[in-house]
């Protein structure tokens, strides 16, 4: 829930992405913050919130109560170690998902499991320099759906390409690191391995989180009392083709690079209008090798490098994002994204905090569309992809999607669920998914929960998987397509 916040002293805290423990977290900066923050980029940081304000706050909501054993505080309240000093923070906690479940579309094997490991480290250093880190190790047996997707691709969804573990599962990993460096106020440097999300919906048409990590350098600023934020980031992206591998190297996957760049305009506190603009830059040619970089590519401005042809291929894909909060309480959100000269994509959807007055109930709903080609077609260096998946829309190109939630949380209990409705290059998908179980500690999102997921797809057998573990929520991992 508010597993990456900082402490009161500090000017920057790390929050986690993890969509169905965000809400709450959401709901609090809507309430408290919300002359100050730009929310539509979303990434591990967000800045000018109180970790002590935020924590009390959610206590409050739901009536949860503060123990005062050691062992109490550190299993309900507490990260399992932190250390808080004047001009110096620091946290350590563990993460994990022990998860086991079954699947009856396969009667060969059906038994399923999760085995995550891991473990992050986030503080500050005076009020000025602020770090995270994260690493998972994973092994996994997913439902034939999954499955199949993966050898196809041989990705993992947003954990890049894994190796072969016992009799059909995998074994992967994933690391996060971020340090950032803020000289005065409203400026900000970023150097790290993570990845972003434009938007206020479960999807994003501009660029989501669905795609494994990459290596970013961000500048960022605020102007005019925080009504402008503009972000740049220049990108390290990869494809899964490998070059030759030489005498005296190992193959290594081919790269590319890209621009990441959002404005956002506040003209009221209710209201954000954001620009996106995505560029990608080919840095290998299958007959000359690796191509030198292209100067341009370090432009800081917006808007120039997709509209100038140079000898490097390049491409760009511009979107505009909109929200508007009503009463603190009620979103209205939608995007629209623009490529191979012509809207090729656009999302619309609503959420509700709190809704009709009951405490706790959480709904949502949007639609999601793109185009054929909206991404791309078929060249791997330019098309808007990293590692072989999708960097904004999960479905990709030529597609459709309505999505609605309905999420209720009383005290540490929590129940939800969500039906969608898919259609993906001619092909019809429902899914039904639920999930009941206990939030037991909200600073890094620890909890024990059980769920079911039904799918039904034209051409493919149907998938009945039901699942049950103890988890800590704090980044996404999309298997609903």
């Amino acid at each position: 829930m508010f597993g990456f916040l900082g402490y009161s002293q500090t000017k920057s805290t790390f929050l986690p992405q993890q969509f169905d423990f965000r809400w709450e977290q959401d709901q609090w900066l809507k309430e408290h913050a919300i002359e100050e923050k730009h929310y539509a980029i979303r990434q591990s940081r967000i800045t000018y919130t109180a970790d002590t304000a935020m924590y009390s706050w959610y206590r409050s909501k739901y009536k949860r109560s503060l123990k005062t054993t050691y062992l109490g505080r550190k299993t309900f309240n507490e990260h399992l170690l932190r250390v808080a000093k004047e001009d110096f923070s620091f946290s350590i906690d563990p993460l994990m998902n022990f998860q086991g479940g079954m699947s009856f579309e396969d009667t060969s094997s059906n038994i399923l499991y999760t085995n995550t490991r891991g473990i992050q480290i986030q503080g500050n250093i005076t009020n000025r320099v602020f770090f995270y880190g994260s690493f998972y190790e994973n092994q996994s047996e997913f439902p034939m759906y999954v499955d199949s997707a993966i050898r196809a691709s041989r990705v993992i969804p947003g954990f890049g390409s894994p190796k072969p573990f016992g009799e059909g599962g995998y074994d992967y990993n994933m690391a996060t690191g971020l340090i950032r460096f803020e000289p005065i106020e409203n400026l900000g440097f970023q150097y790290g391995h993570d990845k972003l999300f434009i938007g206020e919906g479960y999807r994003s048409v501009l660029l989501s989180d669905n795609a494994f990590n990459y290596p970013s350098l961000q500048t960022d600023v605020a102007l005019f009392k925080n009504k402008i934020y503009y972000q740049v980031n220049y990108a390290l992206l990869q494809e899964t083709r490998r070059a030759d591998r030489t005498l005296n190297s190992e193959a290594i996957k081919l790269r590319k690079l890209a621009n990441i760049r959002y404005l956002s305009f506040k003209p009221l506190p209710e209201l954000e209008v954001g620009i996106s603009e995505v560029v990608m830059w080919q840095r290998w040619d299958d007959s000359t090798g690796t191509l030198p970089y292209e100067p341009l590519y370090l432009n800081p401005l917006p808007f120039i490098n997709s509209l100038v042809e140079v000898d490097t291929l390049n491409k760009g894909y511009l979107g505009m994002n909109m929200s508007y909060t009503f009463q603190k309480k009620y979103v209205g959100f939608g995007q629209v994204l623009y490529s191979n000269d012509e809207i090729s994509g656009y999302q619309i959807g609503a959420k509700a905090y709190d809704a009709f007055g009951i405490n706790g109930l959480y709904l949502h709903a949007e639609y999601n569309e793109a185009k054929d080609n909206a991404y791309g077609s078929g060249n791997l260096q330019t098309d808007f992809y990293h590692m072989g998946q999708s960097m904004a829309f999960v479905q990709g190109n030529d597609a459709t999607e309505f999505i609605t939630t309905v999420r209720y949380t009383y005290r540490g209990l929590f129940a939800q669920a969500r039906a969608q409705q898919i259609e993906r290059q001619g092909q019809q998908i429902q899914i039904l998914s639920g999930e009941g179980g206990y939030l037991i500690n909200s600073r890094y999102n620890l909890n024990i929960y059980g769920g079911a997921m039904l799918r039904d797809a034209d051409g493919q057998e149907a998938t009945q998987w039901f699942y049950a573990g103890l988890r800590t929520s704090i980044t996404n991992m999309y298997l609903d397509f």
